[in-house]
């Protein structure tokens, strides 16, 4: 009965949407895919840009956890180029749009941003416990991180194995910042993720002085 997308019923009302495609189409005739963080030019959310964005700045920047914790995404174009490939040769079926599990982490997107940006950063990775008391929370103040929860486990294989591709992380780095500074400076000035920057300078100082 409910009908309101929100923060809290987007993801059980894509899974009822799941159930009922199985229950009124025979099962090789329909594909459903499920991909995790969808990112590249053209992402309005601005959670995985966040990163690179705030690298390029520069200077002393927070990040959450630590290095190896995990995070899986798609492309964009990725993503659409395997749903075109659906359509046009009857892909059927269902399949997880993920980079491999595994293989990404938060200290392989900040060597990954610093290398596109050149940009002279210092990370300052804080304590999980340490953030969620000062109130900030992962996924939405630090985007695309989520602290102990980490991998969430999805497999991509069984989507490579019917042809998806996904491009090396930098290129997608490199393409959404390129994108990015096409955008109005009004745009630019505000990104819909991560801290602000007086927030991100207030959590650090408090780190360092704990």
């Amino acid at each position: 009965s409910v009908e309101e997308v929100t923060g809290g019923t987007y993801g059980p009302l894509k899974a009822l949407c799941e159930k009922r495609a199985a229950a009124e189409v025979d099962v090789d005739k329909f594909t459903i895919l499920r991909p995790t963080y969808i990112c590249g030019p053209g992402d309005h959310t601005d959670r995985f840009s966040y990163w690179p964005i705030r690298t390029r700045q520069g200077g002393e920047m927070l990040w959450p956890g630590k290095p190896q914790d995990k995070v899986q995404i798609v492309d964009v174009r990725d993503l659409a180029n395997f749903t075109i490939d659906c359509l046009d040769q009857g892909i059927s079926g269902t399949y997880n749009m993920v980079n491999p599990r595994g293989s990404y982490t938060l200290g392989d997107l900040l060597e990954d941003s610093r290398a596109v940006t050149t940009a002279e950063v210092s990370p300052v990775w804080v304590d999980e416990q340490f953030l969620t008391d000062q109130g900030v929370m992962g996924g939405r103040d630090m985007p695309v991180w989520h602290g102990a929860m980490g991998d969430y486990g999805f497999v991509g294989e069984r989507a490579r194995a019917a042809g998806f591709h996904d491009r090396p992380e930098r290129e997608t780095i490199r393409d959404l910042l390129t994108w990015w500074d096409t955008l109005p400076p009004e745009r630019n000035a505000k990104p819909k993720a991560g801290l602000s920057a007086e927030r991100e300078a207030e959590v650090i100082a408090a780190w360092k002085e704990a």
